[in-house]
């Protein structure tokens, strides 16, 4: 399918999503939607508007006609973000078996590096991917949405932090946890991760689209997610069904691997037993959570496809919204 519009751009080519059903690539469509100023109805008219269950059936269809390319151009990434994961547990679990080491710990601060910046190119190369933009851009791009999520994680953090010290002033000094206390920090948490369900929408809308900033659209955006908000929840909720049993299939070696050591961690310090593990059993537990992450770096890709989908979904609600406003009042102006 040619559209003269787009060869006049010289609009970079797809590396990845190819042609669904006859349908353009992602990348093209967010290219053409854009870059294009000429046809401005027929843009819209392109962007299918799905349901949160079409969002998750979409995403399912693109990934599986294209889980091949996808492999191929991905799994370079998704192989550096499960060794430097893999490599800060290594650092972890030494740090543990050494009673908290100072030197190991700034240790690990190389692989938690590492993760961070990996976890950015993987990121940035998904959507490069998606959109067709270069890969410079999008990491760049993907460097400020983590380093924006981390920002907000430590900012919920210290708010949690606030309402254990004043759960502490309230307690009886006799009870250490109360369970009216644990019922408060549940009720935090399911409060503020509900609340976080418009930086979907905010973050996808940063990484699709080339000509924003995420501090001029951050507001406006936020708004905007609050206001499908009940969209956002369903099409995420329906995602985590869907790759929860995948998830934990793929994390049945690492559950094995984690049960093992833990057993033989509660039989050495508690009842002073020798260490049943054989010598190389930090080498299995490396590789089992290289492979572990690995895989879940494609399941984390589909659920940024259904993201995707969602955002595109909204954008064109905005769209025929507006558009319906605006013939209102022209038609009000009129009569």
């Amino acid at each position: 399918m040619v559209i003269p519009h787009l060869q006049q751009m010289n609009a970079p080519s797809c590396i990845c999503i190819k042609n669904v059903d006859g349908k353009l690539p992602l990348c093209c469509r967010l290219i053409y939607l854009n870059k294009s100023k000429m046809n401005t109805n027929k843009l819209i008219g392109m962007v299918k508007e799905h349901g949160y269950k079409g969002c998750v059936a979409e995403a399912f269809n693109i990934f599986s006609k294209n889980l091949k390319s996808i492999f191929f151009n991905t799994w370079a990434f998704a192989l550096a973000y499960g060794f430097s994961t893999a490599l800060l547990f290594l650092c972890v679990t030494f740090f543990k078996l050494h009673s908290g080491s100072r030197a190991l710990l700034l240790c690990c601060l190389i692989p938690l590096l590492l993760s961070v910046g990996s976890t950015i190119a993987l990121y940035g190369r998904i959507f490069t991917q998606l959109t067709g933009f270069p890969l410079k851009l999008t990491c760049k791009r993907s460097a400020k949405v983590v380093v924006a999520s981390i920002a907000y994680t430590v900012l919920l953090g210290c708010l949690l932090m606030l309402v254990s010290l004043v759960t502490d002033s309230l307690k009886p000094a006799s009870v250490s946890m109360p369970v009216w206390a644990l019922g408060i920090y549940a009720c935090c948490l399911i409060v503020f991760a509900l609340l976080s369900l418009p930086l979907f929408y905010v973050f996808t809308k940063y990484m699709a689209e080339a000509d924003t900033r995420l501090h001029h659209i951050w507001w406006k955006s936020v708004a905007t997610g609050f206001r499908h908000w009940g969209f956002i929840f369903s099409t995420q909720l329906l995602s985590f069904i869907c790759v929860l049993a995948v998830s934990l299939a793929v994390s049945v070696p690492y559950m094995i691997v984690n049960i093992a050591s833990f057993l033989s961690m509660m039989g050495t310090e508690t009842m002073g037993d020798p260490s049943g593990l054989p010598s190389y059993f930090l080498v299995i537990e490396f590789f089992t959570v290289l492979f572990n992450n690995f895989l879940a770096s494609f399941i984390f890709f589909f659920q940024v496809i259904v993201t995707y989908n969602m955002y595109e979904s909204m954008e064109k609600r905005d769209k025929e919204r507006k558009a319906f406003q605006q013939d209102n009042s022209l038609e009000a102006k009129k009569d």
